[in-house]
Formats: C-alpha cells, sequence, structure tokens
C-alpha cells in the first residue's frame, strides 16, 4: 500500500511539474511540494515582530528646527510659483 501511494504521489508531482511549464501557479505548487521547508504557505495567523524603538535624544534644536520649517516654506512657496508660471 504504501508504495502505490509513493507511485501515485510521484506521479501527482510530475503532472504539477508538466502543468507549471504552461502555468507559473502550477509551478509555485510544485516547489512548495517538493521544496516544503523553502516554500510553505505561510499561515494566516503568523506572528510579526515588531521592534520598536524610543528615541529620546534631540536630533536639532528649536532654533534649528524654526529654520527648517522657514525653509520649506520657502520652497513650497517657490514650487507653488513655478507652478502657477506653466
Amino acid at each position: 500500500m504504501a508504495e502505490a501511494r509513493e507511485k501515485a504521489r510521484q506521479k501527482m508531482l510530475q503532472r504539477i511539474k508538466r502543468a507549471s511549464e504552461d502555468d507559473w501557479r502550477a509551478a509555485a505548487e510544485w516547489l512548495r511540494l517538493t521544496f516544503p521547508a523553502d516554500y510553505r504557505r505561510r499561515a494566516s495567523n503568523a506572528s510579526v515582530e515588531v521592534n520598536t524603538a524610543v528615541q529620546t535624544a534631540v536630533v536639532c534644536t528649536e532654533e534649528q528646527r524654526q529654520r527648517l520649517i522657514e525653509v520649506r516654506e520657502k520652497l513650497l512657496a517657490e514650487a507653488a510659483n513655478q507652478q502657477q508660471a506653466r
């Protein structure tokens, strides 16, 4: 019985492999069945790791922040003027 099951399994894998010449889904299924460790489907309840970092250092001073805001506003105004000129 085990031998018959193995022959049937091999036959079906070959059918999928032949079908993969015309259909990428068959190729994907063949890879998943032949190399389950590498191409296994992801479980719908798979866990996701999230690494959060808390920034405690000041990146810029208040003066630098204000200067950046001014530069941004100037650039936005210039871009709007160029858009209107077109």
